[in-house]
C-alpha cells in the first residue's frame, strides 16, 4: 500500500472493511437466492432530440440500477440485513475519533455530537457498500479494491479543505471537439453519459428552471482547482444548492466571451460542484457531484427546444479562451463589468425594449464614460473609429456612424414611449435588400466594441479614441 493511499484513520478503515466484507457476503447469498433487493426509482434516462440535444426523462419504476442500501430498509417488513444484529456494523458505528475539530464540525444546538456523527457514519457505510457492490459485486471481496472507494468518503469526513471543480453546462450549442483548455484553470469539456445521469439526479426545481432546457447541453464550462472549507456538516452537505457558493463573475465572464466571439444564443440552467478526491455519498456507479438549477437562459428555449443548434468550432473556442482570459485579467474594470453584464442580458431578455436599453447602456459604459454631453454623436463617432480596428470584418465607418444614430433613435422612442418613432427605426438596413432588427444590430455593435477594447485596452479611456483614432486621421 503506497504512502499516498493510506487512510487518515487506519482503525476506521479496518472497521469499514470488516463491515463491508460481512455485508458483501450476505448480499451475495441474497442474490443467489434471488431475494428482491430493490432498485432506484425515478432514475433518469438520457435520449437525444433530432437536433442532437440531450433530453432527460424518467424511466419506468424498475428501470433504475439496483439500490443496495435497500437491504437495510424496514419499509416493507423486516430488512434483509438488520444493522442491529451485525456486530461489525455496530463496531463501525461506535467509532469515536474524539478530536476537537470533529466536535465543532458536527455540533448543533439540539443534537449531541455523538448522535450526529453516528448518523454520518451510517451514511458513510451504506454509501461504501453501495459503491463496492456496483463496481466489484461480481468478484470476491478485496480490501485493496475497497480502499479507493473508502478514501474519498474519509476525506469528506476529516479533511479541512475539499477540492472541487465548477461545472456549468452550456445550453443549446454543439461543439466540434470533446475537450479544450481555455485560460489558466478553465476549459470546455464533453459530458459523458454517466455525468449526464448524475447531473439529472442533482437537479433542483425551485428556481423556475425548465427540465428540458436543463438537459439540453452536451458540453460544459469547467473551472478547476477551487476549494471548500469543511467547517460544518450542515453547510457542506447543502453547499452545492447554494447559488452564492459559485464564482458568478467568472462564469458570467465566460458567457460574455462566448457571446462576444460567436454571437450565438445560449445560456445555462445548472451549476455543479464536481467533487475531487472526496465525497459524502455514492449512487450506483455515477460520479459524485452536487448541483442546483438556475435560470440563466433565454425564455424562448422553454418553447423551442427543437430549434436548430449552431456549432462552436475549435477555432472559435480558442478565440473564446483568449477573450475570456482578457476579461478575467480585467475583471475589476467597471466599464467592462457593466458592458459584459449588459451584453449577457441582451441575450436573456424576452422584450426587445429591455434589450435595446441594455445594449445602449453597455455601449455608453465603454465609449462615453462620465461625459454625458452629446452622447449619441460622440458614441457614434467613437464606434466608427473603433470599427477600423476590427479584424474579423471590414466595416464602413460612415455606415457604422449612421447605424449608431439609428439605434439611438429607436432607443429614444422606446425610452420615451414614442411607439411611432420606435416602430420607424425597429430595423436597420444591411444593404439595399436586407434588414436586421435594430436590437440585433445594437447587440452586435456591443460585441464588437467589447472585443476590440479587450484587444486594445488603452482605448477604455474614451479620450484616447478621440486623440489617437479620430483626430489622428482627420475625422471630426
Amino acid at each position: 500500500m503506497s504512502e499516498t493511499r493510506k487512510p487518515v484513520a487506519p482503525d476506521l478503515f479496518d472497521l469499514a472493511a470488516k463491515a463491508v466484507g460481512d455485508c458483501f457476503e450476505r448480499i451475495q447469498e441474497f442474490k443467489l437466492a434471488k431475494k428482491y433487493i430493490g432498485s432506484y426509482t425515478s432514475w433518469p434516462e438520457v435520449s437525444l432530440f433530432k437536433n442532437g440535444m440531450p433530453h432527460f426523462h424518467i424511466g419506468s419504476i424498475s428501470s433504475g440500477p439496483t439500490d443496495y442500501t435497500q437491504v437495510f430498509s424496514r419499509w416493507s417488513g423486516e430488512p434483509l440485513i438488520n444493522p442491529d444484529e451485525v456486530p461489525s456494523i455496530q463496531a463501525f458505528l461506535k467509532y469515536n475519533p474524539a478530536p476537537e475539530n470533529l466536535r465543532d464540525h458536527f455540533k448543533t444546538e439540539d443534537s449531541s455530537v455523538n448522535s450526529i456523527f453516528r448518523n454520518q457514519l451510517w451514511f458513510f457505510l451504506t454509501a461504501l457498500i453501495e459503491r463496492y457492490m456496483h463496481l466489484h459485486g461480481e468478484d470476491e471481496f478485496s480490501v485493496d479494491r475497497l480502499l479507493p472507494l473508502y478514501l474519498p468518503l474519509e476525506a469528506g469526513l476529516f479533511n479541512e479543505k475539499l477540492a472541487v471543480d465548477i461545472v456549468v453546462p452550456i445550453s443549446f450549442l454543439h461543439f466540434d471537439f470533446d475537450d479544450i483548455q481555455l485560460d489558466g484553470n478553465s476549459g470546455i469539456m464533453r459530458m459523458g453519459h454517466d455525468f449526464q445521469v448524475a447531473r439529472a439526479l442533482e437537479s433542483v426545481y425551485d428556481h423556475g428552471t425548465n427540465y428540458i432546457v436543463l438537459g439540453a447541453a452536451t458540453h460544459a464550462l469547467i473551472l478547476r482547482d477551487y476549494e471548500l472549507t469543511n467547517n460544518h456538516w450542515i453547510a457542506i452537505m447543502s453547499v452545492g444548492s447554494n447559488i452564492s457558493a459559485y464564482p458568478q463573475e467568472e462564469i458570467d465572464a465566460f458567457f460574455t466571451a462566448l457571446r462576444t466571439v460567436t454571437g450565438y444564443t445560449t445560456g445555462y440552467a445548472q451549476l455543479i460542484l464536481l467533487n475531487r478526491g472526496w465525497t459524502h455519498k455514492y449512487k450506483a456507479n455515477i460520479p459524485p457531484l452536487e448541483g442546483t438549477a438556475v435560470r440563466r437562459y433565454p425564455v424562448e428555449f422553454e418553447s423551442d427546444w427543437l430549434r436548430e443548434v449552431p456549432t462552436v468550432t475549435v477555432e472559435e473556442a480558442t478565440e473564446v479562451g483568449r477573450v475570456y482570459g482578457r476579461l478575467r485579467g480585467l475583471i475589476n474594470n467597471n466599464q467592462l463589468r457593466i458592458a459584459g453584464r449588459r451584453l449577457n442580458l441582451c441575450y436573456l431578455r424576452q422584450d426587445e425594449e429591455d434589450a435595446i436599453l441594455d445594449a445602449t447602456i453597455g455601449l455608453e459604459s465603454l465609449l462615453v464614460a462620465g461625459d454625458r454631453n452629446e452622447i449619441t454623436h460622440k458614441l457614434a463617432l467613437r464606434m466608427a473609429a473603433l470599427s477600423t480596428l476590427a479584424k474579423d470584418k471590414k466595416y464602413n465607418r460612415v455606415k457604422v456612424f449612421q447605424d449608431i444614430k439609428d439605434i439611438y433613435s429607436f432607443r429614444s422612442g422606446v425610452a420615451h414611449g414614442d411607439s411611432k418613432k420606435a416602430n420607424k427605426k425597429r430595423e436597420i438596413a444591411i444593404n439595399d435588400k436586407e434588414t436586421v432588427p435594430t436590437v440585433k444590430a445594437a447587440t452586435d455593435y456591443l460585441r464588437m466594441a467589447l472585443r476590440i477594447l479587450l484587444e486594445h485596452p488603452q482605448f477604455l479611456d474614451p479620450g484616447k479614441i478621440d486623440e489617437e483614432l479620430l483626430l489622428a486621421d482627420g475625422v471630426k
